[in-house]
């Protein structure tokens, strides 16, 4: 998942955000210690691999993104500074230097946001005209209901099985997909009480991941800004 502008390597020091485990490690027993920096050498030009040492440029998405991305029972978040080299695939980035500044709260978001995110980032990839009618009746909240999701998912597995085309295209259909099961799992009566609340927002995130690897790929969005949408859904409440 890269385009020229995502991946560009580059001299920086900035504030970001990072989840460990409940001892303060990582990934490969990666031990981190409050204050201390750690550096990597950067020479691969994709991320998730020791040539990086991963993190978030955004709060919200790294709220937003974790249960897609760290599977930690017990995570802590902290604020963190980066320096050194910088790779980002739109939902992640890589530093070549980092260190851990201090803990803090991971902000919430709602089921309701990340279903609304999840959807606003399908469609800047995939316009079926039934995933778009349906999109748009959902974030109208003209139609919520769990069957008219499961319908949409459906039809976006029939669509990527029969396509098979290229990466950008699986990835368009896998968005639509993930995005409809999101709400369908929002739509559960007992959503709060049982395993559909995370659910819903685990496919959320699984959205985002997909439709900006669509994006980078196919070209299909030029300004797609997944702290962007956040932003806008959480300002709308």
């Amino acid at each position: 998942m890269k385009s020229a502008k995502e991946f560009k390597g580059e001299k920086m020091l900035r504030t970001l955000y990072k989840f460990t485990d409940s001892n303060l490690t990582t990934q490969n027993n990666t031990q981190w210690v409050l204050g201390e920096w750690k550096e990597t050498n950067g020479i691969q030009q994709e991320l998730c691999n020791s040539s990086w040492l991963h993190a978030y440029e955004d709060i919200y998405v790294a709220a937003f993104m974790y249960l897609a991305h760290v599977n930690y029972s017990n995570p802590r978040f902290f604020k963190a500074e980066g320096d050194g080299a910088f790779l980002s695939d739109g939902t992640k980035c890589g530093v070549t230097k980092l260190r851990l500044v201090e803990e803090i709260p991971l902000p919430t978001i709602t089921t309701k946001q990340s279903v609304k995110i999840a959807i606003l980032c399908a469609l800047e990839v995939y316009h079926e005209a039934s995933f778009v009618t349906w999109a748009n009746n959902w974030l109208s909240g003209k139609d919520r209901s769990e069957n008219a999701a499961w319908a949409v998912a459906r039809a976006a597995a029939r669509a990527a099985d029969a396509a098979r085309a290229a990466a950008y295209a699986d990835a368009a259909y896998n968005a639509a997909r993930a995005a409809a099961w999101a709400a369908s799992n929002a739509a559960c009566a007992d959503c709060v009480a049982c395993y559909a609340a995370e659910a819903a927002a685990r496919a959320a995130a699984d959205t985002a991941y997909n439709a900006t690897y669509a994006a980078a790929w196919a070209l299909q969005s030029k300004s797609f800004d997944l702290s962007a949408i956040i932003q806008k859904v959480l300002k709308e409440g």
